[in-house]
């Protein structure tokens, strides 16, 4: 009975114990939706992330992980097929005992460098190929879908947001007024939207539109316009809009 009696002290100091080094994690997820729809507006994405990625991190916080904190990168691209292919990494800080050595180790971005590198290149090549359409609002619903509600969700969408769809054909005309975009959502998939405004709702993601210029359609005012009453009437509250990646997007 004694020797239960201090087994049993034992496996209590050790999860006390324990417990002083375990913290819930705060956990930062950044999703990058790249067009890969045109050509030459991809080039103008895929320049922007080679120069201006680390300003990026810089100026939003994000760059570097403190105890107890996830970085979680996604990148997806958006083709003519509307299907969303999410890839992701992580690195974490989890656990005051390690060595300054290990932490350094485990704070290191390369593998979410090697990610984006990686999902860029395969872009890249997508964008070589003639798209008939641009999907960019079925695509960005479905990464909404996808969000984690325990994380703070920062989508950074790279487009000329040129939408070319059953939706619509932005290069024809844009809506922008209330009406005329509550029309455009009327045509989305019911049980997609609805998914969608749940997790916005549970989730409250920030939502950066990196809009690149397209010779075709200069219509920049306009597209800032649509896009602003869209996300509105989603339920997103922090919507920016920036040129490069290097400007500031001064999130929350």
């Amino acid at each position: 009975m004694k020797n239960n009696m201090i087994l049993l002290c034992l496996v209590a100091l050790n999860l006390v114990t324990l417990g002083c080094h375990a913290q819930k994690i705060n956990e930062t997820a950044v999703t990058f939706l790249c067009d890969a729809t045109d050509q030459t507006v991809f080039d103008a994405i895929e320049s922007d992330f080679n120069q201006n990625l680390n300003t990026f991190f810089t100026n939003t916080g994000i760059g570097t992980i403190d105890f107890g904190q996830r970085l979680t990168i996604r990148m997806a691209a958006i083709d003519e097929s509307d299907q969303l292919s999410l890839q992701s990494r992580s690195i974490a800080l989890t656990d005051k005992r390690v060595s300054k050595k290990e932490a350094e180790r485990q704070r290191n971005p390369r593998p979410l460098l090697e990610l984006i590198s990686t999902e860029l290149a395969k872009y890249k090549q997508l964008s070589e190929k003639t798209m008939t359409s641009s999907p960019i609002i079925d695509v960005t619903l479905k990464v909404f879908r996808e969000m984690n509600t325990e994380a703070r969700e920062i989508i950074v969408i790279s487009t000329d947001g040129l939408e070319n769809s059953n939706y619509a054909n932005f290069y024809k005309n844009i809506p922008t007024s209330e009406q005329a975009v509550e029309k455009l959502i009327s045509k989305i998939d019911p049980i997609l939207l609805a998914e969608a405004k749940e997790q916005i709702a549970l989730t409250d993601p920030e939502v950066v539109v990196v809009l690149k210029p397209n010779d075709k359609v200069k219509k920049t005012a306009e597209l800032k316009k649509f896009y602003n009453e869209f996300f509105r009437q989603l339920g997103v509250n922090t919507i920016r809009f920036i040129d490069s990646l290097n400007n500031n997007p001064r999130l929350p």
